[in-house]
């Protein structure tokens, strides 16, 4: 059972993986908006706060994300393959 709990973890995360960079890209042309959306006449438009919803809420998830997979490495057979020093490179 555990096994196969490992599994499923391990297939939800690289999903999950697989969408990060498109919506990295997504998220840097949302906080470019914000921070220049009187530049763009788009004052009121709430484009700060779908970035603040959309991506930094995700990022933080993310983050549980791969700090979970670096504590359980080993039950997920996963050791060896730089999940502690990504952790550490992309949310600290």
């Amino acid at each position: 059972m555990m096994r196969n709990f490992a599994l499923a973890g391990l297939l939800g995360v690289s999903l999950i993986a697989l969408s990060v960079p498109a919506h990295a890209e997504y998220c840097d042309r949302l906080r470019w908006q914000c921070e220049h959306k009187y530049e763009l006449g788009r004052e009121g438009e709430g484009i700060c706060r779908r970035y603040r919803e959309e991506c930094e809420n995700r990022q933080r998830s993310h983050c549980e994300r791969l700090r979970w997979q670096c504590e359980h490495k080993y039950e997920l057979g996963r050791e060896g393959e730089g999940l502690c020093h990504r952790y550490r490179e992309e949310c600290r």
